[in-house]
C-alpha cells in the first residue's frame, strides 16, 4: 500500500480523487488499522450495486474472526452477515439471522428491499 501510493498527488483532503475513490481510501485506513470493531456507515454508497457486494464479500472474508457492523441500504447485500438488525424509525423493528428475515415475504426487510 505504501510503494505504490505515496507518489500519487491526490490534492488536499484528496480532492483529486473521485468520491467513490476517497470512499474506498476511507475504508482501506480503517482496515489497516485493524480495530477489534470495524463500524462503517454507508461507506460504499457511491460505487455501483457490483462494487458495494465485492467490497463487502471482501471485508466480511477478511474479518471473519472479528466484529463488523455495517449500515447497509440494499438488503440484497445482507446475506453475508451473522446477524440482522433493521431498524425503522431509530428503533428495531426486526432481528435475526439474515436467511430467515430475507424468507419472510412480510416485516420491516421486506419493506426496506421493496424500497
Amino acid at each position: 500500500v505504501l510503494r505504490i501510493g505515496l507518489d500519487y498527488q491526490a490534492g488536499i483532503a484528496g480532492k483529486r480523487l473521485t468520491a467513490g475513490q476517497r470512499q474506498k481510501i476511507g475504508l482501506a485506513r480503517a482496515l489497516l488499522k485493524r480495530p477489534a470493531y470495524l463500524i462503517v456507515n454507508e461507506a460504499t454508497a457511491l460505487l455501483d450495486a457490483a462494487a458495494q457486494a465485492r467490497i463487502v464479500k471482501n471485508i466480511l472474508k477478511a474479518r471473519q474472526e472479528k466484529g463488523v457492523l455495517w449500515v447497509l441500504r440494499h438488503a440484497d447485500q445482507a446475506a453475508g452477515f451473522q446477524r440482522l438488525l433493521v431498524m425503522k424509525e431509530g428503533r428495531i423493528a426486526e432481528q435475526g439471522k439474515p436467511e430467515e428475515l430475507l424468507a419472510r415475504k412480510t416485516g420491516a426487510l421486506s419493506e426496506v428491499a421493496a424500497q
